[in-house]
């Protein structure tokens, strides 16, 4: 049970520690992270520290940890009985369908628990996670649901999507995660079409639900198509805070889809489009559409790693504003915007491709103070230049 240098050395050391936190993590090697090691439970391990189990611990963090079905029933009974834990933490896990169906069973009556993490346990699309979403329709305490990389069939999908709307959906939830929620044919990533086909979905929900406040649907495979899907149902949603659509394949008639949105959408402070290719022209639709807002509410928006080129453009005879410099403007003039991110865009960090303009003007926009960027501006021989932050 020895883990992480300079944290308690076993479970119990790690449990009395947590009396005093309310935080107890005991997180398994991480596959993302060679360097951290982990904890190395038994199931044993699992079992006393259930039965147990420290009424001052409000978060219990289990991730890339060895539970699994095994355990889930003392889990399960814990849970059934516990009125302080709050947060549960079992991304990476081994659990199975069978698993996840005992914590339906338990959520069903359970108030006290506020966050579930399911995230990259490989269920698939089993009648346990079916069951997870019919629990959503009596639970009246989680408020914040990852499900993401699960490799869930469309109709697991459906599913939530149908519990969470309607005047007898679920009207707890505030957050939920579906990045990556269904795989291609042979594990594979998503075809353009079945892309769509959860564009459809996601748009229905955004229609007709008015109380979630966070959704991200990361590595979806989300074209410009799907984007303009999405976008459809955003301009009918008045509930949304936050958007997550990083790591996708939308392009600027997407981006321009989602700016048309925007302009009509009244409560969104969080856009999150990193990792897609929507170029100077997305960015600068976006940043159009909150000059032009009568009220905008976004307060952070997320361009980075987005092929944005910025003035060097013009040398391929596209003529165009520069991406960059823009948004450090709009951010400059619209007073919610107080945080941007620009990294990974050739005119930012690309070699021989710096966008030496924009990077006076994010230098003058982050020095007047009041809005913050992923980047950190210096100036080099009389050229300004850009760094990544933190």
């Amino acid at each position: 049970t020895l883990l992480m240098p300079g944290v308690a050395t076993t479970m119990e050391a790690a449990v009395e520690a947590a009396k005093k936190s309310g935080v107890l993590e005991l997180p398994g090697k991480s596959s993302l992270d060679a360097t951290r090691k982990g904890y190395k439970l038994s199931h044993d391990e699992f079992v006393a520290l259930f039965d147990a189990f420290p009424t001052e611990i409000r978060r219990l963090d289990l991730s890339n940890s060895a539970f699994g079905d095994s355990e889930c029933g003392d889990m399960a009974r814990l849970l059934s009985q516990n009125s302080t834990l709050t947060e549960l933490i079992l991304a990476g896990t081994d659990i199975t369908g069978a698993a996840v169906q005992m914590l339906a069973e338990v959520l069903k009556e359970n108030s006290t628990l506020k966050v579930l993490s399911l995230r990259g346990c490989k269920v698939g699309g089993c009648p346990g996670v079916q069951a997870l979403a019919s629990a959503l329709q009596t639970n009246t305490g989680l408020e914040s649901l990852d499900i993401g990389e699960m490799d869930l069939d469309i109709s697991a999908l459906i599913q939530f999507r149908i519990v969470l709307c309607g005047e007898s959906g679920n009207k707890t939830l505030r957050s939920i995660c579906l990045d990556r929620p269904v795989r291609g044919p042979n594990m594979r990533p998503m075809l353009d079409d079945g892309a769509e086909d959860i564009a459809g979905h996601v748009a229905d929900l955004l229609r007709q639900n008015s109380t979630l406040e966070r959704l991200s649907l990361r590595k979806c495979s989300f074209t410009d198509a799907a984007a303009a899907i999405i976008a459809a149902g955003l301009r009918e949603n008045r509930g949304l805070k936050s958007l997550n659509l990083g790591c996708n394949k939308i392009g600027r008639d997407g981006a321009e889809a989602i700016a048309d949105a925007l302009s009509m959408h009244t409560s969104l402070e969080a856009l999150l489009l990193d990792f897609n290719q929507i170029q100077d022209e997305g960015v600068v639709a976006i940043c159009s559409a909150l000059l032009e807002a009568t009220a905008p509410t976004l307060q952070v928006l997320d361009v980075a790693s987005n092929g944005v080129l910025g003035t060097i453009a013009h040398k391929t005879g596209h003529l165009y504003e520069s991406g960059v410099a823009f948004l450090a403007q709009t951010a400059q003039e619209v007073s919610s915007l107080t945080e941007f991110r620009v990294w990974g865009n050739p005119a930012v960090s690309g070699v021989g491709q710096l966008d030496h303009e924009a990077a006076r003007v994010v230098a003058e926009v982050l020095g007047a103070g009041g809005v913050s960027a992923d980047v950190r501006p210096y100036e080099v021989d009389g050229l300004w230049r850009l760094a990544q932050a933190g």
